[in-house]
């Protein structure tokens, strides 16, 4: 079983690798904001995304990789050649927390609360290497540091080795801050309810699991006060209403592919619970662990339903631990009603089932013809939009010209050029004032930007039962099919809640748009702009901005 579930690791990790040596981009638009800031500190000591707005729209833990990367293998390499290197050492990551779960079971344990705990973590590993369950970790985000984290600080809490799990909490909260107050509190919190009895010893080893990474959170939010002059990294500005509740359940129950694991999550936590409802046929530790896990996941999926802003779906990357805690506490759950002897058979059966289930998706990716599709490419499918063409449009301009985009990731890595982030999550909080005082079109003045890049819509994203304001102005059929005479371009600022000025772009205006290529629920085309048409400029993006009134 051990080495089933290590080749399938194996597998999986090798095919993506494949891909992307035969030009596949496998990588989320957002893991490209890591890269594009890591690669800008290296050459500039300065934490920016565009070449000159300061930001902190990142997590710590996987920037400073990153940053360590590039500082020792340089910055001159092609893209291609980094996204490679980073594809590897997200690889690397992956297959160590599999090698590493795997020694952990193979690891004899003295009681049978310990040796159940250590079956349900080999099931919780058959989840993830389910090939939809496995791409969070492999998509270029924070997740595949996460999820060994998180694995490691829960078991040293079981353990009682409160100093040694706040040092992995600690870790855990730089690679999602996120995780202080929905994993690593509750965890704490448990800890001190488990060693109630010993009074005063329980409280400290509470306080000696959550102090380390509170005190780096301070730490961090001071000198983010210092630096940047906010102390919250400008992304939890823009997403999270927390402690404010924006009600959004279409999260979990929505149309979207990522919904996936999200229901996933919540049906398995709440059957876990279930299961460990009563006492049966494993030690209170052992049931207060799985629930512990099922609460977590439970806990993580409700901030996502109660304290996001944005209302487009939430990303595979964010919900790849809510998975892992509920498959771990579904496999305790099990152990609670059937018994460590069955459920180990349980467990056996679950790695043949994936091996059966990833065999059989490399059995039909190969019969839709892999090997051409990966031979075939010779530059990275870098968006959904065709913008593999639009990088080369935009290879195609003087260097010195500088872009304007929401979703700019790949973009900005693939084309090497200068690219101002318009959604705001790598940008700064003089942006968002802009946008508050209806002032987008001087703001791409004040930034010298040449070029505004519409991705245009034929359809909304949505059936009605949600909506995304940043992507309003996207949705316009008459663009999309070029039988405009005036296109309207705003944005959303999710700091002030408010749409910016809308700018007016010409029919004459525009300079290039790609072909038309799926895009969700709709057809999307990428259009470039020239905005010293558009704003009736002369050098540059400067001159007087033409707004219309909404």
């Amino acid at each position: 079983m051990v080495l089933a579930l290590l080749a399938v690791a194996g597998v999986a990790v090798f095919r993506r690798v494949y891909l992307a040596t035969r030009g596949i981009d496998l990588f989320s638009d957002d893991a490209y904001y890591y890269a594009v800031i890591a690669r800008n500190f290296v050459e500039t000591g300065r934490f920016t995304f565009d070449g000159t707005s300061l930001t902190n729209g990142f997590h710590p833990l996987l920037f400073w990789l990153e940053v360590a990367g590039y500082a020792i293998f340089g910055t001159a390499a092609s893209p291609e050649s980094q996204y490679l290197g980073i594809l590897a050492g997200i690889a690397a990551a992956f297959l160590l927390t599999v090698v590493g779960c795997l020694l952990a079971a193979r690891r004899r344990q003295k009681s049978q609360d310990g040796a159940v705990l250590q079956t349900s973590l080999v099931m919780a590993l058959c989840v993830i290497l389910v090939p939809q369950f496995t791409m969070p970790y492999l998509g270029g985000m924070e997740s595949v540091l996460v999820l060994p984290l998180l694995i490691l600080f829960l078991a040293l809490a079981w353990k009682g080795r409160a100093t040694a799990a706040g040092v992995a909490a600690t870790l855990l909260v730089m690679a999602r801050l996120d995780t202080l107050p929905y994993v690593v509190f509750p965890v704490a919190l448990v800890c001190v309810w488990r060693d109630r009895g010993r009074g005063w010893p329980a409280i400290r080893g509470g306080l000696w699991v959550s102090w380390p990474p509170a005190l780096a959170t301070a730490v961090l939010m001071a000198w983010n006060q210092w630096y940047f002059g906010h102390p919250i990294p400008i992304h939890g500005v823009l997403k999270s209403c927390f402690p404010a509740v924006h009600f959004q359940w279409h999260h979990v129950f929505g149309e979207s592919s990522d919904s996936v694991p999200l229901v996933f999550a919540l049906l398995t936590s709440v059957v876990a619970a279930t299961l460990l409802a009563r006492d049966a046929q494993i030690g209170k530790g052992c049931r207060g662990a799985g629930l512990t896990c099922s609460a977590l996941s439970l806990i993580q999926l409700a901030a996502f339903v109660l304290f996001q802003k944005w209302s487009k779906p939430i990303p595979a990357w964010y919900v790849g631990p809510a998975v892992w805690m509920a498959g771990f506490a579904l496999a305790v759950g099990a152990a609670n009603v059937v018994g460590l002897r069955r459920l180990r058979v349980l467990a056996s059966l679950a790695a043949a089932f994936v091996v059966v289930v990833n065999a059989a998706s490399l059995t039909r990716a190969w019969s839709r013809g892999l090997p051409s599709e990966a031979t075939s490419g010779t530059k990275p499918s870098v968006a959904s939009t065709d913008a593999g063409d639009l990088v080369d449009f935009m290879k195609t301009q003087p260097k010195d010209r500088i872009w304007a985009c929401t979703d700019c990731g790949k973009l900005a890595f693939w084309s090497g050029g200068t690219v101002v982030n318009l959604d705001g999550l790598v940008n700064d909080l003089r942006y968002q004032d802009a946008l508050r005082d209806r002032g987008l079109g001087r703001y791409l003045q004040r930034k010298n930007v040449r070029y505004l890049i519409f991705l245009a819509w034929d359809r909304p994203q949505a059936n009605g039962l949600s909506y995304e304001p940043m992507y309003e102005c996207r949705v316009t059929p008459d663009v999309f099919s070029g039988d405009y005479e005036a296109a309207e371009y705003y944005v959303y600022s999710y700091r002030y809640m408010n749409h910016s000025d809308p700018i007016r772009l010409p029919r004459a205006a525009e300079v290039w748009r790609s072909a038309a290529s799926r895009d969700g629920r709709a057809l999307g085309k990428a259009i470039v702009f020239d905005l010293d048409v558009a704003l009736g400029a002369g050098d540059g993006a400067g001159g007087g901005a033409v707004a219309t009134d909404r």
